[in-house]
């Protein structure tokens, strides 16, 4: 296995890191970095020492490699992983977020799934899993930079004012392509081997150039890193600052001024669906934010040592009040604890075999980092009070007796010198009030993006179809009494019909059916054998299957009746697709995505939603709309870009729930912000998706099964 002093000295490789408007010329000696390398080098030792419990054998070399890169199988591995992670995490006390074990668990989920990477060309799929191998049998540190500058976020990334300002492909060349532009955040970087490259921000049609995965090393021509200040320099001593001098991870600007990769080096090129993709259709980021919570929990069990270990030396920690404050840390604490092994328990096994954590419980605890973290720092603030202030400047008044002597008689505890108090309290205020502690709580605090992305992976992965299933069972199992002089029936079963007409639940535009979704399940009546398509059928439906690349399962029942099937078929292409209408072609979809979402379709919803997310650059009609976008649309959550496709989308779903009782404020915005043909248009696109979710849901059409994904949907 790689030695620390290996590590430490493959960083002296030419890389460009500039530090005060200078490049640092060497890396594991400079006060900004030196302590931070001294603790990866000391973690890379302590893997080699305690290989027994945080290794695996390589399954091609064979020899010990580190457990972060395991593609889990089992529960046990997983198990397995976690208490290995976990003693990674305890030796920088959770301090060190993007140390060696965070990019290898993303890498674990995308070699599990190479084909994925293989939809534009089987040499990426060959070079995810090549790479892979690599970066686990030689132990290499990975760091990764996903994010583009923040320069103007109204904008995606061929919008900016100038071309290349996030980085992106400038040309392909012999051998390879040009990469140049900026990205933020490389944490970890100008410590690391390698840099992975990539975007998690969602791509539109014209990002192409963006929509790039690929590694290069830290020494690569062209390749410029800006550091932010380091906290680590010009600090008297590990005593008086000793989180900042030796997990100081550094986060910096990564510029790629023509940056050359070779072809071996990439994994995803100019593909949007793939780019996105590679993130939410492999485990890598189940695996990858596994390890990141794993992480906050020993981070977050330490601070809840810190609070009581100060309580202690105050001699308060059995008063009353302080038990209740300290009891309030400790759950905060249990909980990053709890869903982390609660993930684990209920492991999910995907269509490749591999066992992940389940989502519902790790998306949970991600969703309330943004708020625990600081609420945990206040907590323990409150704790500590004036006794982080009541420190001397640095440890050299230690070295004056009298001053030693009064620091001796002022700032002690009973059996505690005040040696010991006072570092105690250092440690305290690293924690809580130095530069290092306000970067860590503003790390967690967006460690997952803004706060409302971690919130909608929660939602969408936390199961609402179990949860609503509930207040369903709950609903039917009681109903308005027949006369108002008796008293109601309660019962948990559902009882049968008496003679009372049975409640029925409100209807709500944004609250659709929950009924259970049928996917790929047989027809209440047989489809129609592909073979047997009816010939003046043909025209009409092969250049939809050629889109789509398969024949729908509505389909192959309107083909009992040719003559409907044609019917429907070309009053769907004239409403949703003919060249002459006055809307644009994708708000439409969107919006009869919406409409088929408050009629309760999720046969619909789920073609719909594969169409707004397929790519917008090959034969299929699609728009690459990203998860998050369409799951704001569905719910409503996510403002249209102007009034005119904010009427628009009020309309649909205000005339899909009640056509009849709109209000006049609609109509009024309508005929200020559309003409009559487009009105015409709009409402046609309301009528057409009752009819057809109408007829989907009479039919009980069941859903493709490789399209059973979109249906959650419907839920919004």
């Amino acid at each position: 296995m790689r030695t620390g002093a290996e590590y430490l000295a493959s960083l002296n490789d030419g890389r460009e890191v500039v530090i005060d408007g200078e490049i640092v010329r060497d890396i594991a000696r400079h006060p900004a970095f030196a302590g931070v390398c001294q603790t990866i080098a000391g973690l890379y030792d302590h893997i080699k020492n305690h290989h027994d419990e945080m290794t695996f054998p390589s399954p091609t070399a064979g020899k010990p490699v580190s457990l972060a890169h395991l593609t889990p199988r089992s529960i046990e591995d997983l198990r397995r992983r976690r208490h290995a992670l976990t003693r990674a995490a305890e030796f920088t006390f959770g301090f060190v977020g993007r140390g060696p074990e965070h990019v290898a668990s993303f890498f674990a989920g995308f070699a599990s799934h190479p084909e994925l990477f293989g939809r534009t060309g089987s040499r990426y799929a060959e070079n995810i899993v090549r790479f892979q191998r690599k970066m686990r049998d030689e132990h290499l540190y990975v760091s990764y930079t996903i994010v583009p500058p923040q320069v103007d976020r109204s904008k995606t990334a061929h919008e900016q004012a100038e071309s290349h300002i996030p980085a992106g492909v400038l040309k392909e060349v012999d051998g390879g392509i040009i990469i140049r532009g900026a990205q933020m955040l490389g944490t970890g970087a100008a410590i690391s081997d390698y840099l992975f490259f990539s975007n998690i921000h969602p791509l539109r049609p014209g990002d192409e150039d963006y929509a790039v995965s690929l590694v290069v090393p830290l020494n690569a021509p062209g390749l410029r890193l800006y550091a932010r200040r380091p906290y680590a320099m010009h600090q008297p001593s590990v005593y008086d600052y000793p989180l900042s001098t030796r997990y100081d991870e550094s986060d910096s600007l990564v510029v790629f001024r023509d940056v050359f990769v070779p072809w071996k080096n990439v994994f995803v090129y100019r593909d949007l669906a793939t780019a996105r993709a590679q993130w939410f259709e492999t485990p890598a980021h189940v695996l990858g934010n596994s390890q990141a919570q794993i992480r906050l929990a020993v981070k977050t069990k330490f601070i809840a040592g810190l609070a009581r270990k100060i309580c202690a030396t105050n001699g308060v920690d059995m008063i009353p009040s302080v038990v209740c404050d300290l009891g309030a840390v400790a759950s905060l604490a249990a909980i990053v604890e709890g869903m982390v092994i609660a993930a684990e328990a209920t492991a999910v096994t995907n269509a490749q075999g591999i066992v992940h954590p389940n989502p519902r419980f790790l998306y949970g605890a991600m969703a309330q980092q943004s708020k625990l973290y600081p609420k945990l720092i206040h907590m323990l603030r409150e704790l500590a009070g004036g006794g982080v202030l009541q420190v001397p400047s640095s440890c050299h008044e230690f070295s004056d007796p009298l001053m030693a002597a009064d620091l001796e008689r002022y700032i002690r505890s009973p059996g505690i010198t005040a040696e010991e108090r006072i570092k105690l309290f250092k440690l305290a205020w690293e924690t809580t009030g130095s530069e290092f502690a306000g970067r860590h709580q503003q790390y967690e605090m967006f460690y997952a993006g803004a706060p409302f992305v971690a919130k909608t992976y929660s939602f969408v992965h936390y199961g609402y179809d179990e949860a609503v299933g509930l207040v369903d069972r709950c609903l039917s199992g009681y109903r308005r009494p027949a006369s108002p002089e008796l008293p109601p029936s309660v019962n948990l079963a559902p009882q049968p019909d008496r003679g009372a007409t049975p409640a029925s639940p409100p209807s709500s535009i944004m609250n659709p059916s929950t009924e259970p979704l049928k996917i790929e399940a047989q027809p209440f009546i047989p489809y129609v054998d592909e073979k047997n398509t009816p010939p003046e059928l043909r025209p009409l439906l092969e250049p939809y299957v050629k889109r789509m690349g398969f024949l729908p399962n509505c389909l192959k029942l309107y083909m009992h009746r040719p003559e409907i099937a044609a019917t429907l078929w070309m009053l769907n292409s004239n409403i949703m697709r003919d060249p002459s209408s006055t809307l644009d072609q994708g708000l439409k979809r969107r919006l009869g995505a919406v409409a088929s979402r408050v009629n309760g379709c999720g046969y619909c919803v789920s073609h719909h939603c594969t169409i707004l997310k397929g790519p917008a650059d090959g034969e299929a009609e699609g728009w690459s709309m990203a998860h998050e976008e369409l799951m704001g649309i569905m719910s409503g959550d996510l403002e249209p870009k102007d009034e005119f496709e904010k009427v628009c989308f009020d309309f649909v779903r205000a005339a899909s729930a009640d056509p009849h009782h709109l209000p006049d404020e609609i109509y009024d915005r309508l005929k200020a912000l559309l003409t009559p043909p487009q009105i015409i248009e709009l409402a046609c696109v309301v009528g057409f998706w009752k009819m057809y979710n109408t007829i989907h849901g009479a039919l009980r059409v069941p859903i493709e099964a490789h399209l059973a994904h979109n249906a959650s949907y419907l839920r919004g």
